[in-house]
């Protein structure tokens, strides 16, 4: 049997380690962050805290209307237009972000610790990267001398880590690659995010991630103001692909579920659910399997391969032979507890039928490595790497 792999691109947007929005995105540390209010004859105290508020947990898109409105009614107050930018970089809104970051006088800037931090990388993700150099090559300078890094989000490492991608952005950019991308169509693609296919090995049903008001239960992530994600399938006939169909319950939810992988025979679908309690800041994601029995999905249940653990397993892909899984993972490594960073794993099914504990895999490095795709010819593994 002839096996055809295909890589498709679907719309959506693609944020770095910073700022991630998609289905399998990784929560980050919340900090208590104080907003210098300087009284200008009647302060709106109430507007001013559920600001705060908002941004200290993290739902910028709510803090980011009232930043709007403070920065309409004091024009001057410096940090209400420092806070506006940092909301609509964490909601991957970089031209914004770089828009009111630009207005910060940078006198007033510097007393925000990671300013430059920010700036620079609104910069990177524009592609703008001469000027993401400059404002990188200042944060690294102040963290080189302060006597307090513990003040800072970033190390002197992680910035020049970011120094070598923007050179090499640069020098990538003085040879593009004519590349042909040819999008689905209005079919399948809307003005909202679709990312994450999946396809049958006889490339006529696919089942992809996105995040629409279509959305099971019909919420929003309080977090990012983006549609909960769900999980959609559309079928191709002779005349292109279908109009997609939400998957419905018992896969989908009222809160995050995304594709992860397919499995050869298009029986199993892996996908990613986050789990979120709130009140306790406690945040993971694990990856469950569904799988098709007389024509309908069965309920999600986590998978029993090893892979699932109290951290975050945003994605994954199964051989075409079931016998090896490949996943992604931000557990402690055990010659490093303190690292969290996402690493790939494998776990293998053993003689006795059980599968094996996680394994390390010998190519991950200190950056990032994450989207595993494991071939069907059995040899050859995709995935992505931010180092």
């Amino acid at each position: 049997m002839r096996i055809f792999y295909c890589i498709f691109i679907l719309t959506g947007f693609f944020l770095l380690k910073s700022n991630q929005s998609t289905a399998q995105k990784k929560p980050s540390d919340k900090k208590n962050v104080k907003v210098d209010n300087k009284k200008s004859g009647h302060v709106d105290k109430k507007t001013i805290h559920l600001a705060r508020e908002y941004f200290r947990v993290e739902e910028y898109d709510e803090a980011a209307k009232l930043y709007e409105g403070l920065t309409q009614k004091y024009p001057q107050n410096q940090n209400y237009i420092y806070y506006l930018g940092v909301c609509y970089f964490k909601l991957g809104d970089k031209e914004k972000a770089i828009k009111y970051f630009s207005q910060c006088r940078k006198d007033s800037a510097n007393g925000q610790v990671d300013f430059n931090y920010y700036i620079a990388k609104s910069f990177q993700l524009a592609h703008h990267f001469d000027d993401a150099l400059q404002y990188y090559q200042v944060y690294r300078d102040t963290l080189s001398h302060t006597k307090t890094p513990e003040k800072f989000e970033h190390s002197v490492s992680e910035i020049d880590r970011e120094i070598e991608r923007c050179r090499n952005a640069i020098e990538l950019m003085k040879h593009p690659q004519d590349v042909e991308i040819i999008n689905f169509g209005k079919n399948v693609n809307t003005e909202f995010h679709e990312y994450m296919p999946v396809i049958t090995i006889d490339e006529t049903e696919m089942m992809f991630t996105s995040r629409r008001p279509t959305t099971l239960g019909g919420g929003k992530d309080p977090v990012d103001g983006n549609w909960y994600e769900d999980i959609y399938t559309t079928t191709k006939t002779d005349s292109g692909w279908g109009v997609p169909e939400n998957m419905g319950a018992p896969v989908n939810t009222p809160t995050h579920d995304a594709t992860v992988c397919l499995s050869a025979d298009g029986q199993k679908l892996f996908i990613y659910k986050s789990q979120v309690e709130r009140l306790s800041d406690n945040f993971n994601g694990d990856i469950y399997v569904t799988e098709l029995k007389d024509g309908v999905w069965t309920a999600p249940r986590k998978v029993e391969y090893n892979v699932n653990s109290d951290f975050w397993e945003p994605s994954g892909s199964i051989s075409a032979t079931e016998d090896k899984f490949f996943f992604s993972s931000n557990r402690p490594r055990h010659n490093d507890p303190h690292r969290k960073d996402r690493d790939i794993y494998m776990v293998k099914k053993l003689a006795t039928g059980q599968w094996s504990q996680p394994k390390n895999l010998n190519f991950n490095t200190d950056a990032e490595e994450d989207a595993p795709f494991f071939h069907p010819d059995g040899r050859t593994l995709f995935f992505s790497a931010d180092g």
